[in-house]
């Protein structure tokens, strides 16, 4: 335990709602997961929280509005002493569930949607490990814009799952993965891999 200093100018307290667990945690617990943080540490690195305290000359903020936590202080505690500037405030009506990992995996899946090559309505891509959490939002984001995915997994008993979550093919890695998915997409071009 360590004890909340007051809050300060330009600063807010922050009381966590809620913080997911990335696989990325564990990493930068062990020291693994690309920067290390000085020790003593707070872990964590994703999570919402809800201003209960404004310092002096914190104009912008207000008591009661969910800001995501800052990952640089560790999201794995109760509360901490923020500087307020660059504090990002989530809409209102969020669900606590969705507000708590909007940080890190939505972003990413967006990225690689983006970031390799310019993909139009109708392109096809594939993915790996299409039933993490990055390849769930890959398949939603690929729904909204209108790119058909195939969904390369490791097990059987997937379809529904990878349907559900906005998926157009699904198929099980290993030997012949490419005469499938070939077959699967009418030879289509896949234009993206992931």
């Amino acid at each position: 335990e360590v004890p909340l200093s007051e809050v300060g100018p330009g600063q807010v307290l922050i009381k966590m709602l809620g913080a997911s667990i990335n696989p990325s945690d564990f990493g930068m617990i062990m020291g693994s997961y690309g920067r290390k943080k000085e020790l003593p540490a707070v872990a964590g690195r994703e999570g919402v929280g809800e201003i209960m305290e404004i310092g002096k000359n914190v104009n912008h903020l207000n008591p009661g509005q969910w800001v995501q936590f800052p990952d640089a202080l560790g999201t794995w505690q109760e509360a901490c002493i923020a500087n307020a500037v660059g504090l990002k405030v989530l809409p209102e009506g969020l669900p606590l569930e969705m507000a708590a990992t909007l940080f890190i995996n939505p972003p990413t899946a967006w990225r690689l949607l983006h970031d390799f090559v310019e993909l139009k309505s109708g392109d096809w891509i594939i993915q790996n490990a299409a039933n993490s959490a990055v390849g769930q939002y890959v398949m939603q984001l690929a729904k909204i814009y209108g790119f058909h995915t195939v969904n390369v997994v490791r097990r059987d008993n997937l379809n529904k799952f990878v349907e559900e979550a906005g998926g157009d093919v699904c198929v099980v890695g290993g030997a012949g993965l490419s005469e499938r998915v070939k077959t699967a997409t009418d030879n289509a071009e896949i234009r993206l891999a992931i």
